[in-house]
């Protein structure tokens, strides 16, 4: 029994493993994409914030040996999320008739 146990927990964890991984890259992704995205005034301010949270967010996750980095990058992500949420939908306005 221990040696089917052993056997069948190293893919157990690769699978935990990689699912853990693709999780965070998903909020990385997201919360960049919602930067890039937003509704700042200026295209060039966008794409550097985007940037810039995205180099940060993965350098505290996956390379940072500071035990504090990870919580910074959950607290950075809460706040792009809840600035997110702030956001009202744009108008657009297509043949005369308005839409959301």
């Amino acid at each position: 029994m221990n040696s089917l146990r052993k056997f069948l927990s190293r893919p157990f964890g690769w699978l935990i493993a990689g699912i853990w991984f693709l999780c965070r890259a998903a909020l990385v992704t997201w919360a960049t994409l919602a930067i890039y995205y937003s509704n700042l005034p200026w295209a060039g301010m966008r794409l550097a914030l985007a940037a810039a949270f995205a180099a940060f967010t993965i350098w505290a996750i996956w390379f940072s040996r500071q035990r504090r980095m990870p919580v910074i990058a959950i607290v950075l992500f809460l706040g792009v999320t809840a600035w997110w949420i702030t956001i009202r939908p744009r108008t657009i306005v297509i043949g005369g008739r308005r839409s959301r």
